[in-house]
């Protein structure tokens, strides 16, 4: 695990499985030494009947055999997505991140600590990978994360910690056997019907017998996609502090740029002014082709809020409200 705050007070994302229960003891081990307050808490997604309430309970009776104080919340979250027209997996996430985003915030926590370990980190680059993804996809999860989420309409935030980002399945198991830790299994992990699972039990063991340290070797990939990426958005806030001006930049200079750095000032520019709106690859390339040809006057959508307009050789964002006025 990496060096965890001291003085703070940490929310534990239990779900009673064997990572999120090996988070849990580490964390217990050194609490009174790094003088860490620790409050558990659990969501119970109502998902898989039964044992959703089975885990709930169990993770209830860790927290007091540990003396930590829990939260605990039920959201039937198919009901959820039914209603948002979500995926299970999304409406899940939204849930579960604004559950703990509100017991952060009923806390006064600075940071919330989840069980993502090495290997989820390998399969979430794999699986965006072979859905095709951009290079920011192939850097995995970062150990410090602000996550915001759109739950029953409402914005929440999130500061994730993810401690168990080196540390291997293997090793987590290996360690809650030694020392004879019980800990929930969800079944439905292993049905490989579900395409995370099948990539997970199939196709990473098949890769395996291509190449037996992929799992120790992957990782350092994954570092390296991660390091061009931040050299490649450090180049973008250079470009744009020096211009990008009144909501503006210079179309000549941006037209100079390489193809890919264009199309990352865009995303770059249409996250910070509509943080919580989704940009398509084809939104993109019809704003890069708008710019492409110069012509004065001609405006783009850029957020519900916003439209990008040529001006004067200037590509300019602006405000839908103000341009009413």
């Amino acid at each position: 695990m990496f060096p965890l705050p001291r003085n703070q007070t940490l929310i534990l994302a239990i779900s009673g499985g064997p990572d999120s229960i090996f988070l849990l003891d580490k964390i217990a081990q050194v609490q009174n030494r790094n003088n860490l307050k620790i409050i558990i808490a659990h969501l119970n997604h109502q998902i898989r009947g039964t044992e959703s309430d089975k885990d709930e309970l169990f993770v209830i009776k860790t927290a007091k055999k540990y003396q930590i104080p829990f939260e605990v919340k039920k959201i039937n979250v198919p009901e959820y997505a039914k209603k948002y027209k979500l995926n299970l997996e999304q409406a899940a996430r939204n849930a579960r991140y604004a559950f703990l985003s509100e017991i952060a915030e009923k806390n006064s926590a600075k940071y919330i600590l989840t069980a993502h370990h090495q290997d989820d980190n390998i399969e979430t680059v794999l699986f965006k990978f072979f859905r095709g993804c951009n290079l920011k996809s192939l850097t995995g999860m970062s150990q410090k994360q602000n996550i915001s989420v759109i739950y029953n309409e409402k914005i929440y935030h999130a500061n994730i910690l993810r401690p168990l980002l080196n540390t291997q399945k293997k090793e987590i198991l290996d360690y809650l056997r030694k020392n004879k830790i019980k800990f929930c299994i969800d079944k439905s992990n292993f049905d490989t019907k579900l395409k995370r699972n099948f990539l997970r039990h199939n196709l990473i063991p098949q890769i395996e017998q291509i190449n037996p340290e992929f799992n120790k070797k992957f990782p350092k990939t994954i570092e390296n996609f991660s390091l061009i990426e931040n050299f490649i958005q450090q180049e973008i806030k250079k470009w744009l502090k020096l211009n990008f001006k009144k909501s503006s930049f210079p179309m000549d200079l941006f037209n100079l740029l390489h193809p890919y750095i264009r199309q990352e000032i865009i995303k770059n520019l249409f996250y910070k002014f509509s943080p919580h709106e989704e940009l398509s690859s084809t939104h993109i390339q019809n704003i890069l082709d708008l710019i492409n040809k110069k012509k004065s006057n001609t405006k783009k959508e850029f957020g519900k809020k916003h439209f990008l307009k040529i001006l004067n050789k200037k590509v300019c964002i602006i405000s839908i409200a103000i341009h009413q006025k």
